[in-house]
């Protein structure tokens, strides 16, 4: 066992903390872990800190805001922890497993960043996109909000 874990160590890539790899959307992703969690599990939790990324392999979960179901993600290759990983805040949503599902796990998100700089970029770039869809749909729901008040005002008041 001493000489696997010898092998092990000596054969992994100097300029990443990962000890395995697989590629997502072109570029070599190295990863601490893969775990399988059943239907059920609850992956993150709404309000609680956690420093890992997990990147769906295979299956599916749901995203519940205050205990209500927001999105399902099916996507090989999806997100989820970054930004509490990134930023250290509490998980903004609960992530729980929709199916047996298949993650590789990335523990010291923060030393694995810095080693990686190309997949740094890549989930920059999504949070970019999230954040611009994100402001898209508040920029129309504000929008719908006011035009609502305007046509209130000629009701009177209850």
């Amino acid at each position: 066992m001493l000489l696997y874990n010898k092998l092990r160590t000596l054969s992994r890539n100097p300029y990443c903390i990962g000890n395995m790899q697989v590629t997502f959307y072109g570029l070599q992703f190295f990863y601490d872990d893969e775990v399988e969690y059943p239907a059920g599990h609850i992956l993150l939790r709404e309000g609680q800190s956690q420093a890992s990324i997990y990147v769906l392999k295979k299956g599916s979960v749901k995203i519940l805001k205050g205990g209500h179901e927001i999105a399902v993600c099916d996507k090989r290759g999806d997100m989820f922890g970054e930004i509490s990983a990134l930023t250290g805040a509490e998980c903004t949503s609960t992530v729980k497993v929709n199916e047996d599902s298949h993650f590789f796990v990335i523990e010291d998100s923060e030393e694995f960043l810095v080693q990686n700089p190309r997949t740094t970029l890549f989930i920059a770039k999504m949070l970019a996109q999230r954040l611009a869809a994100t402001t898209k749909n508040q920029s129309l729901f504000q929008k719908e909000v006011l035009e609502l008040s305007k046509k209130d005002e000629g009701y009177p008041p209850r």
